[in-house]
């Protein structure tokens, strides 16, 4: 049947006319709704071409500082690093700028072609990128997006490195006191809505919105450089003397708790974290659980003189120099005969020990143990601290209880022991360790942290009668080569013989050689505790190995410290030229030389700036007439309203100007190394928190 041809031609006009109407529906919706959108929607679409126009920059907050108590700073905020990143729309050639990267880095190209096959719009390509590296990139072609980027600097290197830790390269703590007082030092970040072009550059000076930035607190500690470094210096000499494989100080006040100094080799640098091993980072002094031996014979000591179990004259027999239980025999280095209480501590006695205390339960034995804090944290404001260790009191052999006494079969941290010994020499008042000395907000002063009243766990009496008891030690006993002239040192040796901890029992010539001693005797004010771990070559007593390097320690710090030998009674007289230092912080620097001048006193100034933030001796403290007050100088920059006053950089070191600019919440960019000639924002202007300076240095 054929077709007819006027039908298939109706039937296409038909279709065709069809198809036409639905077009012509759709564009009269299409332009309906768009006319709707210009008419009633306006204010949105001009949202959106808003959001489109414009970049909300984080401006990242500067790092709080870390200080010693005497105010030298233990930490260092660098601006001269870049981070460089790329609008990844504007990149042509990934594999080509993967490879410049490459070569000027050194780090594999992989890494960056990861990072750009990422959907970001602006890729972060690498930090602490340096400014030769910076300029090598240009002279490569490639202009980059460059922002200031800031590095954490230790300037003491290895001194107290422990101790103040360090920080991962987004500045985030991760050991010491950059992780314990991580969320004081951070601060908060702040950020600007700026418009970009077309481009996406933003246009810094078209300000939309903002929140200022909020820089890290400082924190201050209770040590002092001058020490920790006598410290460092006296245990790496006495380890190198009798051939250690490792040493631990400490150095603290009696008095307050405060830590003045404390060490343990191998130390680390915490500017090259990586360039020694992960464990050199751990602090032997709350780490290491150790049976330190004869040190602490001073607590079950402590025991008997405190319940009246015996007196200082009670006589023991200490013949034929040896004891045995359970078939064993613990010595004596000689056989002292018949030897009184205190005789047993100053000759360090095993037999003399053993005898005195053969009443003392275990279990009560323990509990005055607890009473010393051996089986809990110290409190210490540092991470990693362990507790002492000894097996439950009820699987206890027989030989269990005299190895306690003797110092062996009790594993506690250097700390704990320090912090027994502690309160012996502030009369029987125990206090917790501290190494946090205070902390300060930025634009506050320092606001110091309370010492705690502490708790008595022996009396007095105890406590005088065994001071007495260690100076006899001293004098006549096991730690005669700790003596200095005229002064009254209290402290007790110990030589330990090292646990084997994979066979169990213990190591033949394996030794831990100590000495614990305070000074002055009748006054305490300095403790120190000194372990040496694994003497050789001879020696390996704690009254040759460990004293002597207690002796050279306690020498330099009375030599750099000599009102410590200053007795505490005063004339009518003497006590007439005696006045209360006042608070001396937030003063300006002609203020502070006034102030000070009238109260009679001498001033020595550390740091630059114009406002006084720190001062030793503290407020209250009472200093004879003529005496030096020690300020710490610092800027003030912030302003209400978070405006800052810009600096007079030029003429100043570039790594000064770096500091006191980010210090005032400034972003830094440099050219050159040097002075300072030329600086980007006007001196004494009136510039924003995040602002951008630059600073031009020349070698002169």
């Amino acid at each position: 049947m054929k077709r007819d041809p006027s039908l298939e031609d109706f039937n296409s006009r038909k279709r065709f006319s069809f198809i036409s109407s639905v077009m012509l529906v759709l564009v009269c919706v299409a332009f309906v709704r768009l006319t709707l959108v210009q008419l009633f929607d306006c204010e949105g679409l001009h949202r959106i071409a808003d959001q489109r126009g414009r970049r909300h920059l984080v401006i990242e907050p500067l790092r709080g500082m870390i200080y010693s108590r005497d105010g030298l700073p233990l930490t260092e905020n660098l601006g001269n690093y870049l981070t460089i990143a790329i609008n990844k729309y504007k990149l042509l050639d990934p594999e080509r700028l993967a490879s410049d990267l490459e070569l000027v880095t050194g780090r594999n190209r992989n890494f960056y072609l990861k990072l750009l096959s990422s959907k970001a719009y602006e890729v972060t390509l690498d930090r602490k990128i340096s400014p030769v590296q910076a300029e090598q990139l240009r002279d490569l072609g490639w202009s980059l997006i460059e922002k200031p980027d800031f590095c954490r600097a230790y300037p003491y290197n290895n001194v107290a490195g422990q101790i103040v830790g360090f920080g991962d390269p987004d500045l985030n703590g991760v050991s010491g006191i950059e992780l314990v007082c991580d969320s004081i030092l951070r601060g908060s970040p702040g950020y600007r809505v700026v418009n970009v072009d077309v481009n996406g550059n933003p246009q810094i000076r078209q300000n939309l919105s903002h929140k200022s930035v909020v820089n890290g607190g400082d924190v201050v500690l209770t040590i002092e450089i001058a020490l920790q470094s006598i410290l460092q210096e006296e245990i790496e000499m006495g380890m190198k003397d009798c051939d250690a494989s490792g040493g631990t100080g400490i150095i603290l006040d009696p008095r307050t708790g405060y830590i003045l100094a404390m060490a343990s080799k191998n130390d680390y640098d915490p500017n090259n974290p990586e360039s020694s091993p992960t464990s050199n980072q751990k602090n032997g002094s709350i780490c290491d659980l150790l049976e330190l031996g004869s040190v602490m014979k001073s607590i079950p000591m402590a025991m008997l003189l405190e319940n009246q179990l015996a007196e200082p004259n009670s006589l023991v027999d200490t013949n034929p120099g040896y004891i045995s239980i359970s078939g064993k025999r613990i010595h004596d280095v000689h056989n002292y005969g018949l030897i009184t209480l205190k005789q047993t501590l100053s000759k360090s006695s095993n037999v003399g020990m053993i005898k005195f205390c053969e009443s003392i339960s275990d279990f009560d034995l323990m509990k005055f143990y607890s009473r010393f804090g051996f089986f809990e944290k110290t409190g210490i404001e540092l991470p990693g601290e362990r507790v002492g260790s000894v097996p439950d009191v009820e699987k206890w052999s027989k030989i269990r209880k005299p190895n306690v006494l003797i110092g062996q079969g009790i594993a506690v941290t250097p700390l704990a022991l320090a912090m027994a010994y502690q309160a012996i020499a502030n009369g029987g008042i125990a206090l917790n360790p501290r190494i946090i000395y205070g902390t300060r907000k930025p634009g506050h002063g320092l606001e110091i942290q309370p010492i705690e009243s502490g708790e008595r766990i022996i009396s007095e009496n105890t406590a005088e009668q065994l001071t007495d008891f260690l100076v006899d030690a001293v004098n006549n006993g096991t730690g005669t080569r700790s003596q200095i002239k005229n002064v009254n040192i209290a402290g007790k040796t110990s030589t330990a013989s090292k646990p084997d901890l994979v066979n169990g029992g213990y190591l033949k010539s394996r030794y831990l050689s100590s000495f614990c001693g305070y000074f002055p005797a009748e006054d305490p004010q300095i403790l120190i505790l000194i372990v040496i771990d694994d003497p050789q070559g001879g020696a390996y007593y704690g009254g040759l190995v460990a004293a002597p390097v207690f002796q050279r320690i306690a020498e330099k710090i009375i030599s750099f410290k000599p009102e410590i030998m200053r007795s505490n009674v005063y004339n009518e007289f003497e006590t007439k030229r005696k006045i209360r230092v006042r608070d001396y912080c937030a003063l300006t620097l002609e203020e502070t030389k006034k102030q000070i001048r009238n109260d009679g006193l001498k001033l020595k100034v550390h740091g630059r700036g114009n406002v006084a933030y720190y001062q030793l001796p503290e407020v209250d403290e009472l200093v004879e007439t003529g005496s030096v007050v020690h300020i710490t100088m610092g800027p003030e920059h912030e302003l209400p309203g978070g405006d800052v006053i810009v600096p007079r950089f030029i003429n100043n070191s570039l790594r000064d100007a770096i500091c006191e600019a980010t210090s005032a919440g400034l972003i830094v960019t440099t050219q050159g190394s040097g002075l300072v000639v030329k600086q980007s924002l006007r001196v004494g202007s009136r510039a924003e928190v995040g602002d951008v300076c630059e600073l031009t240095a020349r070698e002169l």
